[in-house]
């Protein structure tokens, strides 16, 4: 069974340039400072997520996670693209993504 499904928006500009599949089991993202959260899509190049505090969006990131399905634990390093109003939910683009696509 895999932890992400395909994505698809009804608007029809998409802003990424790539795919993102949206996390259809939980899966938990540490950050390298006291703080985690729930992905909600993983895509090539970024993931997004909600936070259980709020975010500093000039901070170098340090994320690790599991995939559900393969058990592969993942740490890629990101920086914040965008912040939801309460700024626990973000958008992350990976800085320095795995060789594995």
């Amino acid at each position: 069974m895999s932890v992400v499904t395909p994505q698809y928006t009804t608007s029809s500009v998409e802003r990424r340039r790539h795919v993102r599949q949206r996390a259809h089991s939980i899966v938990c993202v540490k950050l390298d400072s006291d703080n985690g959260g729930i992905l909600l899509n993983l895509g090539t190049r970024g993931l997004s997520f909600q936070a259980a505090a709020l975010l500093d969006p000039e901070q170098d990131l340090i994320l690790h996670f599991t995939l559900f399905d393969t058990g592969e634990t993942i740490e890629v390093a990101g920086r914040v693209a965008w912040l939801g109003r309460t700024r626990k939910e973000a958008g992350i683009f990976f800085t320095d993504p795995p060789d594995r696509t």
